[in-house]
């Protein structure tokens, strides 16, 4: 749960816990122990709600080891930072998604609930875990999906070798992803959305992974007490001699990138990530590659510049062309390619190119750059990499459930760049959350002409604007990073001057250095100093020129979509000819408008100011403005058909890639069910069994924990069509062979729950509101009769089983008495007359022939004796007849005598 091994041991030694690392403890069979505590499970069976009331709640749970509780079906989990047992094979028995609902709150109910409704609605469902940093994000996601895994295919403890490389995968990302903070041993820098895609809601086809923002900038400075990704020090520390003797790598006290920082046992965290790359099947070769990578990233920190003395230009040289030959080798490029990658600025316009040298500070920089661009696009060759191996094979309609663990909400002294992106983040989560348990239920309960409970709740509205609303921060920064010439100090004037209008923005009295931004979570103070030369988002022409020349072919790749020198100047020939032509197709092109625009400055001015709305309307109200449509089947966008090389291609900004993705993903989210779980911390020391009630109003406050129980207490928060209640409960009541109609939904619902015997719920003028206990009896009333179903199935399948055996029986003593008869008969002495005789069918044959022959025998004895009867007749003397009379009378006696004989 929630970081609690990372919290007690203090370092990346426990980021990447592993299959094997977990089973100590998700495989015990400890018996299960629930808290004890006056307080109930769930939040909203309190009769009173109020903010003193709900703080008490939670520490009196949480100092009885509570650490779950729910929020009707909303999971709010402090983090113990100690682990306790309560993961173990009797608490996933209890949890198994083909057994009812457990009310007791656990991240393994959510698993369960998500596993439900995958089956009975046959809809995808997504896991959202959110909360500051250090809350306990990623051991919450990983706990989900691990039990998620465990009821598919095989069953508990039988996963398939697909299932241990997905679990085997999260090690490997968190790895390369994470990193130790100031307030988080085990921080996520990056955030990650993983898919499981299901067949037949059981049978798991494969999985894939999308990433957002990774904290580039990490590779080359951090914060005191603060480290790089954990990778660097397994790599540098734990593997072994050999291995670091072929990559020429030292100590990671020897690298200034990763700033004499130690870990404890290396050694072991680095077989462990061996290992989850075999289990994963990565090749010797893609290994090695990875490694290398790795190397050169640390070497390149280590290359320093001088100015060349004397120099009218500011040029500048290598200070040690020994370390600067050691990476050009771990590169595969020649020493002087990389010396003018690093020490020249190439600059294209249209028709010539030219070469500005650089000093030693400029230099240095890009030098950095080429540091963080390498780490980045590595980290995305090894996301696309683990979705080429996990993918589904099989296409069809299938179903999947996701699991969403974004950065954390952060607040630090110096806030920059990386802190913006990621709070934009949380606060779109935030915005996200807000509309599915506040905003939409409302409208829709008005509408419906159902009466909604009054509850007031805050929105961000208006900090959404501001970050991502046209004309916002985002759009600003874009359009920015295109004009020549501009600056960090341009930059802010120009924020000041168009957003101090809005609410959630404060110049600080027109600050050069800083704005300030009101997030739901608290205000921030953003530097302005590198927003720009941070959101330009690729290497320089000439350090791609390079790295798509080396010899390596991993390296080489790892620049792929960059674009050189080379590559720019023959862009610009053809606008250069498109232009004078008037080729307009050519103009017309997404590439060329994304880098030349499409209109004039003043017309986009004129457009912009002409629509950009005062306030930004609500999804609803746009849909009302529309008026009526024919809503179409939305079909869900694909996760994986998409490399991040594609991805990354022809985006210009960092900006603009961030809110690109961030848009794709608000999209997968309002395709599926959403199951929310609120990670709170309940101090800042990462100390077990210590409540700091400060600190955790303050995030029940902006997490709306107290808004969210009273509207679920008044509430509605199931709304349900009456022909999809019907058709998912209509089994409640309803033989299977009756016909329903359209006209009988209604009075058919309403059948169902009084069949059911339940309260409390309301009817809509299109659909049915319901409460989760309501779904909760008509779920165990379903469940019950299919239990019945089978049990009646079963008690048939065993008298059939019994009735076969008893013919088996009987066939068998008949069959053992025929042999026993055959036997004797054979061991009998026979005589001669059966010893001689033929068998019966030989017998009948005979018999047969017999009675034919003398058949024949008769009838030629009859015909013989016929022709001397008739040879006698005719040696008799004939006498003269006495009388005619007399004559006739004996004519007549011969003809009889001789037909009889």
């Amino acid at each position: 749960m929630a970081d609690e091994e990372q919290a007690a041991a203090g370092g990346p030694e426990n980021a990447a816990v592993t299959l094997s690392a977990q089973a100590e403890h998700v495989e015990n069979d400890n018996d299960i122990k629930d808290p004890v505590t006056p307080v109930p499970d769930n939040l909203v069976l309190m009769e009173e709600m109020t903010q003193e009331k709900l703080l008490e709640a939670c520490k009196l749970r949480y100092e009885a080891d509570g650490v779950y509780t729910f929020v009707a079906d909303i999971l709010v989990a402090f983090n113990p930072y100690q682990w306790i047992d309560m993961y173990g094979k009797k608490y996933k028995e209890r949890y198994n998604p083909t057994a009812a609902l457990c009310p007791v709150p656990h991240i393994y109910a959510v698993a369960q609930r998500a596993a439900k409704n995958l089956r009975l609605l046959n809809r995808d469902q997504v896991c959202i875990v959110s909360g500051e940093s250090g809350s306990g994000k990623t051991e919450s996601a990983k706990l989900f999906m691990h039990h998620l895994l465990t009821y598919s295919d095989g069953g508990i403890g039988q996963s398939t070798h697909l299932e241990k490389q997905i679990l085997e995968s999260q090690p490997l990302l968190e790895a390369f992803g994470n990193a130790k903070t100031g307030l988080n041993d085990n921080s996520s820098r990056f955030g990650k959305y993983i898919e499981i895609v299901f067949e037949g809601m059981d049978k798991v086809l494969g999985a894939g992974a999308r990433k957002y923002l990774l904290e580039k900038s990490r590779v080359v400075g951090q914060a005191a007490g603060e480290r790089n990704f954990h990778v660097f020090y397994y790599l540098t520390e734990g593997a072994p001699a050999a291995l670091r003797a072929k990559l020429k790598l030292e100590g990671c006290e020897h690298y200034s990138y990763l700033q004499n920082a130690h870990v404890s046992d290396p050694t072991n965290w680095f077989n462990e990530l061996d290992k989850s790359l075999k289990v994963l099947e990565f090749t010797e070769d893609e290994i090695m590659s990875m490694w290398t990578s790795l190397a050169a990233i640390l070497k390149t920190g280590q290359i320093e510049f001088v100015d060349v003395a004397d120099s009218t230009d500011d040029s500048c040289t290598f200070a040690d062309r020994a370390i600067a030959q050691d990476l050009a080798d771990a590169l595969g490029v020649p020493i002087d390619a990389l010396e003018n990658a690093l020490t020249t600025k190439h600059v294209v316009t249209v028709g010539e190119t030219f070469h500005k040298p650089l000093n030693s500070v400029a230099s240095c920089s890009t030098r950095d750059t080429l540091a963080q661009n390498m780490y980045d696009n590595l980290f995305s060759w090894l996301v696309d990499q683990l979705n080429g191996k996990l993918a589904a094979i099989e296409e069809g309609d299938n179903r999947s459930v996701a699991v969403l663990d974004i950065f954390g909400f952060e607040n630090f002294k110096q806030n920059e760049f990386e802190q913006m992106f990621i709070n934009t983040a949380n606060e779109q989560l935030q915005h996200y959350f807000i509309q599915h348990i506040f905003t939409y239920e409302i409208k829709e309960l008005k509408e419906e002409g159902i009466r909604a409970p009054k509850v007031e709740y805050t929105t961000n509205d208006d900090q959404v604007e501001l970050l991502t609303g046209f004309g916002g921060i985002f759009s600003l920064l874009d359009e920015q990073t295109k004009v020549p010439n501009s600056d960090d100090k341009s930059t802010i004037i120009k924020m000041h001057k168009e957003l101090s209008s809005n609410p959630a923005y404060d110049n600080l009295r027109n600050s050069p250095l800083e704005f300030q931004i009101a997030h739901y979570a608290g205000k921030v103070k953003y530097q302005v100093t590198g927003l720009l030369e941070k959101n330009r988002n690729s290497p320089s022409l000439g350090i791609a020129g390079m790295m798509k020349s080396s010899s390596n072919p991993m390296i080489a790749s790892l620049f792929k979509s960059s674009e050189t020198t080379e590559e720019r100047m023959e862009k610009d020939q053809q606008m250069s000819k498109a232009l004078k032509s008037g080729d307009r197709g050519f103009m017309r092109r997404e590439s060329q408008l994304k880098r030349f625009g499409g209109r004039k400055k003043k017309e986009q001015e004129e457009k912009r100011v002409a629509v950009r709305p005062k306030k930004k309307l609500a999804p609803w109200q746009i849909a009302n403005m529309r008026g009526p449509q024919v809503e179409e089947k939305k079909e869900k966008p694909k996760l994986k058909r998409e490399s991040s090389e594609k991805r990354r291609a022809g985006l210009t900004t960092l900006s603009s890639a961030f809110k690109g993705s961030l848009d794709a993903l608000m999209e997968m989210l309002n395709l599926a069910t959403p199951h929310f779980v609120r990670c709170i911390k309940p101090n800042m020391t990462k100390s077990a069994k210590v409540w700091d009630a400060e600190i955790a109003q303050k995030q029940l406050n902006y997490t709306g924990v107290l808004e969210t129980t009273k509207i679920r207490q008044n509430g509605y928060p199931l709304r349900v069509t009456f022909e999809d209640f019907c058709d998912r409960y209509r089994d409640v009541c309803i033989p299977p062979t009756y016909r329903l109609t359209a006209g009988i939904y209604e009075s058919t619902a309403l059948r169902i729950l009084q069949s059911a015997d339940l309260h409390g719920w309301g009817k809509g003028k299109t659909k049915m509101f319901l409460k989760y206990e309501h779904v909760n009896v008509l779920v165990d009333i379903l469940e019950g009769k299919k239990r019945a179903a089978n049990a009646e199935r079963a008690v048939a399948a065993a008298e059939q089983a019994k009735k076969d055996a008893e013919l088996a029986e009987i066939k068998a003593k008949r069959d053992a008495e025929v042999a026993k008869i055959r036997a004797a008969a054979e061991a009998a002495p026979t005589s001669a007359k059966v010893t001689s005789s033929l068998n019966w069918q030989e017998e009948l044959q005979r018999q047969k022939e017999e009675r034919k022959i003398a058949s024949e025998k008769k009838k030629k004895e009859e015909e013989e004796e016929a022709k001397r009867a008739a040879e006698a007749a005719a040696n008799v003397p004939k006498e003269a007849p006495k009388s005619t009379e007399e004559g006739e009378r004996k004519q007549s006696f011969a003809a009889a005598r001789g037909m009889f004989k």
